[in-house]
């Protein structure tokens, strides 16, 4: 038979395992009722940060490109290549359009602003335009800017007066006549004159007694001149 201690030792036993049969029983219920919801919760809770983030991410990437823009240049030129200067955002990639062309491509610095140094032109008029790029998306093409490249002379004709002319009489002046493509500028010795739409120009020069020598030069927009040189003597007699 048992004795008393022992006895006493099995109710011990059979209270600790009564005791932890019944804490583990409380546990998963804890976790039934409390702990999968949290933890359901939680998994809900990261996966909506996650799609805001993801709508950031997708908002930001949505926000428009505007195409660069360009500064003026001179609507003709007589040199090439040229420079051509521009602005967009910081760092983005700009691309250089000449006819219709990529030429060359650059990124802006810090403070947005680009530059291409040497834009080779073609003989007679070119079109310009650049776009940005960042990403995997491409802006509207810029504004285009249009230059004529020309290199040949401009036309310059003198009727009156002729070579080693002599002028007499008491008006001491010489007309001078002639024609030149439209658009461009004729002066006299550096006095400009007044050009008709036509081309043709005419102007009353005053002379000093004895020789005088008339340069007569035609501009065009380019910049490209024709010089022609007249003597005229002025006698009163």
């Amino acid at each position: 038979m048992k004795n008393r201690l022992d006895r006493v030792q099995e109710k011990r036993s059979s209270q600790k395992l009564i005791f932890s049969v019944l804490i583990g029983f409380l546990i998963l219920i804890f976790l039934a009722l409390w702990g999968v919801p949290s933890l359901i919760s939680m998994s809900i809770f990261i996966s909506n940060i996650r799609h805001r983030n993801d709508q950031i991410v997708k908002s930001v990437d949505q926000t428009p490109l505007f195409p660069p823009s360009l500064e003026p240049i001179s609507e003709a030129t007589n040199s090439s290549p040229i420079l051509l200067k521009g602005y967009s955002d910081p760092y983005n990639k700009i691309e250089l359009f000449v006819n219709g062309t990529i030429t060359n491509d650059t990124t802006t610095d810090e403070t947005g602003v680009f530059n291409f140094k040497a834009v080779a032109l073609e003989i007679g008029t070119n079109s310009l335009w650049v776009r940005a790029l960042r990403d995997d998306k491409k802006s509207d093409n810029s504004k285009i800017l249009t230059v004529v490249y020309k290199k040949s002379a401009p036309k310059l004709e003198i009727t009156k007066p002729e070579d080693s002319a002599t002028i007499t009489g008491e008006k001491k002046e010489v007309l001078v006549s002639g024609a030149t493509d439209s658009g461009n500028a004729v002066s006299i010795n550096n006095h400009f004159l007044i050009v008709n739409p036509d081309g043709s120009f005419f102007y009353n020069y005053p002379l000093n007694d004895g020789d005088n020598s008339l340069k007569i030069t035609a501009t065009d927009g380019a910049g490209n001149q024709t010089v022609i040189e007249r003597k005229v003597k002025y006698s009163s007699s």
